[in-house]
């Protein structure tokens, strides 16, 4: 009996393995309107983020990898488009990490700090126009700062002090971006973290923020002045936008 029932289960399994095998290939047009919902599903996002809810930049990392990197057919589309990046001339004087696609502002009351997509100042120079892989695999997003490595973030070498070279300095994409937050904080938690998430999200690699109220001054150093919308977040948002302009959304 054992033994019959034993066979029953695994032909039970091997005739659903059997049923999932049976696939047809999507047409191009489907593969369209695949990408079309995709790019409605960002903008959804976006809004829910605009709406205060940052933390929904995550998913947005996950649709973000989704439509730029699962759709051959909308691949195709690329070649004939250009991608916007804020103009910020890469300063080889400049000893501060760089976050090109952020902005900071204080307000409110009481005052909190958020970090921002660059698009929400406008753009002091007009945006580069890029060709995709441009954008996405080689632009430069964030350059570490020049303190060698395992220097608390925020901390600027003066005068004699050691420095990393400009072109030596870690650098990120949009690309190298996007993979880390999907991979890391998307599908699951893990136990290892990447050091450079960390490092790109720290507030003090800005310096230090200070406000004043009737009360007295707020600072990001005692923490009295809380981060309520953080950078990475602010980032994968402004990736965002620029995805969605650069397909007339």
């Amino acid at each position: 009996m054992g033994k019959r029932f034993h066979l029953s289960v695994l032909t039970e399994v091997k005739v659903a393995k059997e049923k999932w095998k049976r696939i047809r290939r999507l047409s191009t047009d489907e593969l369209l309107t695949a990408f079309a919902q995709g790019l409605d599903k960002l903008e959804e996002l976006g809004k829910i983020y605009d709406g205060g809810y940052s933390e929904i930049a995550v998913q947005m990392a996950i649709e973000i990898n989704k439509i730029l990197t699962e759709n051959n057919e909308a691949t195709k589309l690329r070649g004939h488009i250009k991608f916007e990046s804020p103009d910020h001339e890469d300063e080889y004087t400049m000893l501060n990490a760089l976050h090109k696609l952020t902005i900071a502002n204080i307000g409110g009351a009481p005052p909190v700090l958020n970090f921002m997509p660059a698009f929400a100042a406008g753009p002091k120079r007009p945006p580069k126009k890029l060709i995709f892989r441009e954008w996405w695999n080689r632009d430069v997003i964030y350059r570490a700062s020049a303190a060698p490595i395992g220097t608390p973030a925020g901390m600027i070498p003066v005068n004699n002090s050691p420095t990393v070279p400009f072109k030596k300095r870690e650098t990120v994409t949009r690309r190298e971006l996007i993979s880390l937050v999907r991979n890391k904080l998307g599908a699951h938690q893990e136990k290892d973290f990447p050091v450079l998430l960390d490092e790109i999200d720290e507030t003090s690699n800005w310096g230090t923020f200070v406000t004043g109220t009737p009360n007295g001054d707020l600072s990001t150093e005692d923490g009295s002045l809380i981060t309520r919308t953080k950078i990475i977040p602010a980032m994968i948002r402004q990736i965002s936008l620029e995805l969605l302009r650069a397909y007339g959304r």
